[in-house]
């Protein structure tokens, strides 16, 4: 997930005012999956994420349109 969000980082960086900083990415990532975890036991589940994804209706957006795409 690093990877993934440090790449869109990078790809937004040279666009943004102010630009992304390099570790804004970690943070970002952390920050999410604290949220995700709702045991806290480290570790995301598959129930946990659409637990989470479910409650955001820019998400599920997302998805539906990914769905009548595919």
């Amino acid at each position: 997930m690093l990877d993934v969000v440090t790449s869109i980082y990078e790809m937004l960086g040279r666009s943004t005012e102010p630009v992304v900083e390099e570790n804004s990415a970690k943070e970002h990532v952390e920050k999410i999956f604290h949220l995700i975890d709702t045991n806290k036991d480290g570790v995301v589940t598959i129930d946990e994420l659409v637990e989470w994804c479910s409650r955001d209706e820019q998400i599920l957006q997302s998805l539906e349109t990914l769905d009548t795409v595919l």
